[in-house]
């Protein structure tokens, strides 16, 4: 897959531009894709904290790749309260 979605924000500094490059050429960030798809697909209607909890996966890593994922594999669902975090969170499902 070609990944569309910016790594870094044009506001972001040099090294975040830098380790976004690296993590995108070295196909890492595909395989991560790869895995929240699949975390996704297992686990519909859960938010990223929810993810990381039945997968022991990195909340964060698990957050930053879902929009990557967004309109290929993936699509916004619900905003409800987080079971982990107790805060209004984004719910995924399969496009």
């Amino acid at each position: 897959m070609n990944i569309q979605t910016p790594h870094s924000r044009n506001s972001d500094p040099e090294s975040s531009h830098l380790a976004g490059d690296a993590i995108t050429k070295s196909g890492k960030r595909q395989r991560q894709i790869d895995l929240v798809v699949g975390l996704v697909q297992g686990n519909p209607n859960k938010t990223s904290a929810e993810l990381a909890k039945v997968s022991g996966y990195d909340r964060a890593m698990i957050a930053r790749r879902l929009p990557d994922a967004e309109g290929i594999y993936l699509k916004r669902a619900k905003i409800r309260i987080c079971t982990e975090n107790k805060t209004m969170a984004q719910t995924w499902v399969m496009t």
